[in-house]
């Protein structure tokens, strides 16, 4: 058997290391412990790994919170999940780990059996986990676990030597090593436009290549180093060696004469990143992954901050190209834990209220200049109303004709000739009146 751990800065690589493992059917989750609800971070990855971040911030001062063991077993050895459990229990718990949250894979990915476990060097406390001497305490507890359960002893197989690590059996060729570097670091340049260096040093380490950059007086330039969740298995590479030659120097020319392209694409990322969250009323972090893989766009999480992927235009976006309110840290403030779709408008009624609510009024002026018509405008279509001006003036006058007879009813009638006479015989009795007036 052999025991090694891994501390690192991201909690979040070594976590999703070996969920893509699980996602390729390469690996299986195999146990979740000490999480305050196990359920629910088996059915949410996103509270797998919340936790693990949450712990790791309690000491801002740790520069390496993460703890990533790996547990191998000779190829002879046929162990069943429970027993992998079992024996990875024994060395969180005496390595001093064993009430932390951690998460244990089994992998298949090798001829021989091994496990891996994710935790985080801080409790709950947030203390610091002491890992001195680790090395040597994870020796003797080798060496107790291979006498207790029987295991093939380290000392006597091919595992124990160095530089092999868990995964491989032997070191590998410094020269084909440096052709790998080399077609991945060019294929990656001519498939993929980047904003900036650092964008595609973070994309380089999703594929398993570390880039170092050195400055100074003695010495200056970038490397290239294989890597992967163990660490490194080869020495760096200079650029300088590689075919595409990618120098800081080139790799800055490069990326300045994408600038214009690669700002459009960002609006463009932005775009579809805004419609699609505006269909859902509540989203979890999965769902929103897979909502944009459907659009040709995957998402990283490096340091934890999201790299947008863009295959259909060949572009890698920083979240820091982007708006704020895209970045993970954001994000994760209004991520849910189910998600739920914004609820599909119903089609409107046919009746008339809502035709006048949805309809828009326009005024015209008619071919005489004085009078105005209405036209209706309902669904994009101009309706000209009939002219009913003639027809109100009759409603209008029969209304008048019928308030006069209602006045007048139950009134007698007058003959029509003395009608006539009344207004003339009035005249002559007010002039007689003024003229009595005026003889007296």
């Amino acid at each position: 058997m052999v025991i090694r751990i891994l501390n690192g800065k991201d909690v979040a690589g070594a976590v999703r290391y070996n969920e893509q493992k699980v996602e390729q059917g390469q690996a299986e989750r195999i146990q979740i412990a000490n999480y305050p609800n196990n359920e629910i971070a088996q059915k949410y990855p996103q509270f797998r790994l919340q936790l693990l971040e949450q712990y790791a911030r309690l000491n801002p001062g740790i520069q390496k919170p993460s703890v990533h063991l790996a547990i191998a077993f000779h190829p002879t050895e046929v162990l069943r999940a429970d027993q992998l459990k079992v024996i990875g229990e024994k060395v969180m718990s005496e390595t001093g780990f064993g009430k932390q949250p951690y998460l244990m894979y089994q992998h298949h990915d090798t001829q021989h059996p091994h496990i891996h476990i994710v935790t985080v060097a801080v409790d709950a406390n947030g203390n610091k986990i002491s890992d001195k001497f680790i090395k040597n305490r994870l020796q003797k507890i080798r060496r107790r676990l291979e006498t207790n359960y029987e295991l093939v002893q380290a000392e006597r197989t091919l595992l124990s030597q160095e530089p092999r690590r868990v995964g491989e059996g032997a070191e590998v060729d410094l020269q084909s090593t440096r052709q790998t570097v080399a077609d991945k670091v060019k294929k990656i340049l001519d498939t993929y436009s980047f904003g900036s260096v650092n964008s595609f040093k973070k994309y380089l380490g999703s594929e398993g290549i570390t880039m170092n950059t050195k400055a100074g007086r003695s010495q200056s330039g970038i490397t290239y180093q294989h890597i992967n969740p163990e660490g490194a298995n080869n020495r760096p590479v200079k650029a300088s060696r590689l075919a595409s030659r990618p120098t800081q120097a080139r790799l800055t020319d490069l990326f300045s004469n994408q600038a214009d392209r690669h700002k459009r694409e960002c609006k463009t990322v932005e775009t579809l990143l805004r419609k699609r969250l505006a269909t859902y009323q509540t989203l979890t972090e999965p769902e929103y992954r897979q909502s944009l893989r459907q659009i040709g766009i995957k998402i990283l999480e490096i340091e934890g901050a999201y790299l947008y992927i863009n295959d259909r235009a060949r572009v890698v976006v920083h979240e820091t190209e982007l708006d704020k309110g895209y970045s993970r840290q954001e994000l994760m403030k209004h991520f849910s834990m189910e998600t739920e779709r914004k609820p599909i408008g119903k089609p409107e009624s046919v009746s008339q209220n809502n035709q006048m609510a949805d309809s828009q009024t326009q005024t015209t002026i008619n071919r005489t200049g004085t009078q105005k018509r209405q036209v209706i405008r309902l669904n994009g279509l101009a309706i000209a109303p009939i002219d009913t001006t003639g027809a109100k003036e009759d409603t209008e006058k029969k209304t008048n004709k019928s308030k006069v007879q209602n006045q007048t009813k139950g009134q007698t009638e007058k003959p029509i000739a003395e009608e006539q006479l009344q207004g003339p015989m009035k005249k002559n009795q007010k002039k007689n009146k003024q003229r009595k007036i005026r003889l007296m």
